[in-house]
Order: C-alpha cells, then sequence, then structure tokens
C-alpha cells in the first residue's frame, strides 16, 4: 500500500468541476423538512428536562452540604462516602425514630 499526500488535489480529473458545483450549492437557500421520530423527540425533550433541573439544583441555596455529595441529578450510582452514609442514617433516624406526638418520657 502507497500513501501519498496530494496538496489541493491538483491535478485530479473533475475536480474543479465539483469544487464548482460545491460553490454554486452555497449561495443557494434550501429547506429540508424532515420527520423526527418519536424517540428522537423523547430524546430531546428528556436532555432538556435534565439540563433545566440541573440549573435549578445548582441555583438552590438549601441543601448546600447534600449538594456537595450529590453535584449532579438524575439517575446515578451514588458513591457512598462517610459522610453520606452519616447523613443516610440522620435521616433514617430522624424519620423513623422520632416519638409520637402522644408520647410522654417518664419520670422514675
Amino acid at each position: 500500500m502507497k500513501v501519498e499526500w496530494i496538496p489541493a488535489h491538483c491535478g485530479i480529473q473533475g475536480n474543479e468541476k465539483a469544487d464548482g458545483e460545491a460553490k454554486l450549492g452555497l449561495d443557494r437557500e434550501q429547506t429540508i423538512q424532515t420527520r423526527i421520530g418519536k424517540t428522537e423527540i423523547k430524546s430531546i425533550i428528556n436532555k432538556k428536562m435534565k439540563e433545566e433541573w440541573q440549573n435549578m439544583w445548582d441555583r438552590e441555596t438549601k441543601g448546600n452540604f447534600f449538594r456537595k455529595l450529590v453535584p449532579k441529578v438524575g439517575p446515578s450510582k451514588i458513591k457512598f462516602t462517610r459522610q453520606l452514609e452519616s447523613l443516610y442514617c440522620l435521616v433514617a433516624a430522624k424519620r423513623h425514630y422520632r416519638p409520637s406526638p402522644g408520647f410522654r418520657a417518664l419520670d422514675y
């Protein structure tokens, strides 16, 4: 196999005609209409929604601690660090183990 570099396609038959036709095509305004499939539309909408969700997440003033742990929105695998594990345990404890409103501590 032999590879050669030919500067500007010099001496290639038909090249000048092809270049001329290409330049003519640049001057024409032409609109091509195509149909977009449902899958592509769904993909575009999902991408835009995720971008907006990320923008909202980035602008939010509350939850800075959690945002440092999970900087990107969307379904993803979270790296389970000690910090995140502590937060998870704290949230679980506050949710499931708080006394009910009718609870009264017994004094012995």
